[in-house]
């Protein structure tokens, strides 16, 4: 749907690992971090930008990122309504075995799960 909005100024990239293809997240989670992905960074460039989206398997451990440019902005170290129910349904779903971050790679802003499964 926000290709539709956005047009040729959001452009993406999906880099998916056919061993994640069964692996289980919570409902909407990737739909999550993507629309913070163009909320935060594609949207408030003239120009739009690029979006990666990243699934990966290695040693039972399920790494998904999304990646955008920007700069990541924590006010007072706080996170959005939606991020804060992803971080719950994760505990919810796999205690301390799942997690959300949020980190700056150089020029870019990258939401990632990691999902540790044994």
């Amino acid at each position: 749907m926000e290709k539709l909005r956005y047009e040729e100024r959001l452009r993406y990239q999906f880099m998916i690992e056919r061993a994640t293809m069964g692996c289980k997240v919570p409902p909407m989670s990737l739909q999550l971090l993507v629309e913070n992905a163009i909320k935060h960074g594609v949207g408030k460039t003239k120009n739009g930008g690029d979006i990666m989206i990243q699934a990966r398997m290695s040693e039972k451990v399920l790494m998904i990122r999304v990646t955008n440019a920007g700069t990541l902005s924590l006010e007072n170290k706080r996170i959005g309504v939606g991020m804060k129910n992803l971080q719950r349904r994760l505990s919810i779903n796999f205690q301390e075995k799942a997690e959300l971050q949020l980190l700056q790679e150089e020029d870019k802003v990258v939401s990632q799960v990691v999902i540790h499964y044994s």
